[in-house]
């Protein structure tokens, strides 16, 4: 029976080093050549997806941004995009600069930023917000290096009935400065926003069945994967917690573990 397999990316697909190895590269493709489908599924907005989507020959679907959109490679279509609306933007906007933290408001292919980063990046002011009244914000990502402020400012959003923190860093998950790595984080979305959520989208939409969904990931937010399909797999550098809720462990994301999960698959 074909599977569709979900698989993230960061602590995942990529080693500790943000690389896709040549042997799980080649492993997505023998998987794709048995009939079996691919679909990347990641916190990463979509134009940071493509290329490791065309490295590992992957043409399918891609659910971006936790979930809160669904893009067809194929047709250059998305098949789900999630808004979180100017007004409750506008709200976390504010909260963003009363507690000294960056905001970065994620549209269809734009990033608005209040800390530019890439060269596609659109710096983000109170003069120029407005421009976000005719776009639809899928995620909103809160950044930033003062984890007091991220507690504070998670009181403040948990109150807002219409969003949803879909995941966040360790170290704010945790409450440890010990998971501490690179600017904190929290990623926002519509209440109706999860991976999981898209998973049951696409299966619908494709008229496959979850028993035959494989989810493979490492964190917070693949934890709404593992609900909703048949088989849920961690890898081995994944938290406790996820590997709990797990029908197997494959090997870290530095000893290709998701080559060797493929590989087996098809044996």
């Amino acid at each position: 029976m074909k599977k569709i397999i979900f698989i993230d990316i960061d602590g995942t697909l990529c080693n500790s080093k943000g690389e896709i190895t040549e042997e799980t590269i080649q492993a997505i493709k023998r998987t794709q050549k048995l009939g079996d489908i691919i679909v990347l599924s990641t916190g990463r907005r979509l134009n940071r997806v493509i290329p490791f989507m065309e490295k590992c020959g992957i043409y399918s679907y891609v659910l971006a941004l936790n979930g809160a959109q669904i893009y067809d490679y194929v047709n250059n279509t998305f098949l789900l995009e999630e808004d979180i609306g100017f007004s409750t933007s506008h709200k976390i906007y504010d909260l963003v600069k009363k507690y000294s933290l960056y905001g970065n408001f994620h549209t269809a292919l734009l990033r608005y930023t209040t800390k530019p980063t890439y060269p596609e990046d659109i710096l983000l002011t109170d003069d120029n917000f407005s421009e976000l009244k005719s776009k639809r914000i899928s995620q909103i990502v809160v950044s930033g290096n003062n984890l007091e402020s991220f507690f504070t400012i998670k009181e403040d959003l948990n109150k807002m009935k219409e969003i949803r923190i879909v995941n966040e860093s360790r170290d704010i998950f945790y409450k440890n400065l010990d998971y501490k790595k690179d600017d904190s984080f929290i990623d926002i979305s519509t209440v109706f926003t999860s991976k999981g959520k898209s998973i049951e989208y696409l299966l619908a939409y494709l008229h496959m069945d979850a028993k035959d969904a494989i989810a493979i990931g490492d964190g917070v937010n693949d934890l709404s994967m593992f609900e909703v399909v048949g088989t849920k797999v961690a890898m081995g550098n994944a938290d406790s917690f996820l590997k709990e809720q797990a029908d197997c462990i494959t090997l870290s994301n530095d000893e290709n573990g998701v080559a060797y999960y493929l590989n087996n698959l098809v044996k």
